[in-house]
């Protein structure tokens, strides 16, 4: 973090004119925020009546000094390789880092502990390999995917394609054989109609060689 500090800013019901300012990579200033607890180790503020927001002009340049970079979907092979470094090393580069991937939901796993409720979600890629998605106590994620079935071959026959951003990568599960990603309070779903880079993903998935690859995958499953 480079001594950068973070913070969440929620709006509620926000204004079309509100919406149009809030884009990644803009530059606001906000006066008269109502300020909350940590959640998730980030501080929270709120918009309430009183609430400016005035848009800055920025440089490039500008945006790089204050850490901001342009948001890249990564392959599953990346997620795999940050995943067993997590595993194998006791000091691992990046543990706190954060990615966004996009995948084909293979299976969904919905468990009841003491701890609450935990969904896990399979997905694959065209490189066959598997990433599990853990969230913890996030009622209606099942419902956001648009999940038809639970079961792995019926996922494949109607495959859904996913965007999830800001997922934190866990060490490797050896006994799924998988990459394991953690959905966290800061995380976000993307459907395949509103994120236009899953469109080539569902093609794939769509395809003989894709279809076949996929019922591979969720027979092994």
């Amino acid at each position: 973090d480079d001594g950068i500090e973070q913070a969440m800013l929620t709006f509620w019901s926000p204004s079309e004119e509100q919406s149009s300012q809030l884009r990644e990579g803009a530059v606001i200033r906000v006066e008269n925020l109502a300020v909350r607890n940590n959640y998730d180790g980030l501080l929270q503020l709120s918009v309430n009546t009183r609430t400016r927001i005035t848009p800055l002009p920025a440089s490039r340049d500008e945006l790089i000094a204050l850490g901001y970079c342009e948001r890249q979907y990564v392959p599953f092979f990346r997620i795999h390789v940050c995943s067993r470094q997590l595993l194998q090393s006791s000091r691992p580069l990046n543990a706190t880092a954060e990615y966004d991937f996009v995948g084909v939901v293979l299976k969904v796993d919905e468990q009841s502990s003491s701890d609450g409720q935990q969904l896990s979600v399979y997905l694959a890629d065209k490189s066959s390999l598997v990433v599990r998605v853990q969230c913890r106590g996030k009622k209606g994620l099942g419902d956001s995917i648009g999940l038809r079935s639970s079961v792995a071959s019926q996922c494949v026959e109607h495959p859904r394609v996913v965007a999830f951003r800001d997922l934190r990568i866990l060490p490797f599960d050896v006994m799924d054989n998988c990459a394991v990603a953690e959905f966290r309070a800061t995380s976000s779903i993307r459907l395949q109609q509103i994120e236009p880079r899953t469109e080539d993903l569902k093609e794939w998935a769509e395809s003989a060689a894709g279809r076949s690859k996929l019922q591979r995958l969720a027979a092994y499953m």
